[in-house]
């Protein structure tokens, strides 16, 4: 069952993303996505009883293999990257929640770690 959770936020925030891409840029990479998906990745494990790490892990795993099947040169990297992260983003999450016994505080919290990450990698990539 969690597999098919991850399955669906994976898939949910793809769209959803796609959609944000298409009518605002680029710009949700650093602003919307994070909130989409630690939103999907989050909530939907928390309010069915499931693993949220587990979900976040294997979210990032779907995600990775998206990044490995586009291609390019840093292919493997990205995929790399997308596991390491999404598990952190679900660490974080986790970790707070336990912490604060608050679901808001680790969603948010996931979110800024999201957002910094996003910004460090999004810059790295226009850097020569």
């Amino acid at each position: 069952m969690v597999i098919l959770v991850a399955i669906l936020s994976a898939t949910a925030a793809f769209v959803i993303n796609q959609v944000l891409l298409k009518y605002l840029g680029v710009r949700i990479i650093t602003s919307y996505s994070p909130i989409v998906e630690e939103l999907l990745k989050t909530f939907l494990p928390y309010f069915l009883k499931m693993d949220i790490l587990a979900v976040h892990v294997l979210f990032g795993i779907l995600e990775g293999v998206w990044d490995l099947r586009i291609g390019g040169r840093f292919s493997g990297i990205a995929m790399l990257l997308s596991i390491l992260s999404h598990a952190c983003f679900g660490i974080v999450t986790v970790t707070v929640f336990q912490a604060t016994q608050t679901i808001a505080f680790g969603f948010i919290s996931a979110i800024l770690f999201h957002w910094l990450w996003n910004i460090i990698i999004i810059t790295a990539k226009i850097r020569p």
